[in-house]
């Protein structure tokens, strides 16, 4: 009868011909629940993104921007979200293109649960 090895091998696993230790499957189950929150809070800061894109597309259709004494909707955005002006500006323009709704279904149509995009 062979003696079991080192204590820090017992109850380590085997994946493609490699024994592994308990510490390594332990830090390999962490990084894989890690990967697996930002993999969720990617798709959340999608959606977010999305629907934030959509309130500023409303907001330009309505020329809120100059209602409200701003001049244009990028420069409300810019005083009202302190963003600078580029930032503004670009998201006004994300939010007329008409791509912007594809990124909700980028999210909801890569992810099949798998992890994989």
């Amino acid at each position: 009868m062979t003696p079991p090895g080192p204590p820090e091998t017992v109850g380590g696993g085997c994946d493609n011909g490699q024994v592994t230790t308990v510490g390594e499957d332990l830090e390999q189950a962490r990084v894989d629940g890690l990967l697996g929150v930002l993999r969720d809070a990617e798709a959340e800061l999608r959606r977010a993104y999305s629907r934030m894109l959509g309130v500023v597309g409303e907001l330009e259709e309505e020329n809120a921007g100059a209602a409200a004494g701003f001049g244009t909707t990028a420069r409300l955005l810019a005083g009202v979200l302190n963003l600078s002006r580029g930032e503004a500006k670009a998201r006004v323009e994300h939010s007329t293109n008409s791509h912007a709704p594809v990124i909700i279904d980028l999210v909801t149509e890569c992810h099949d649960g798998s992890g994989e995009y």
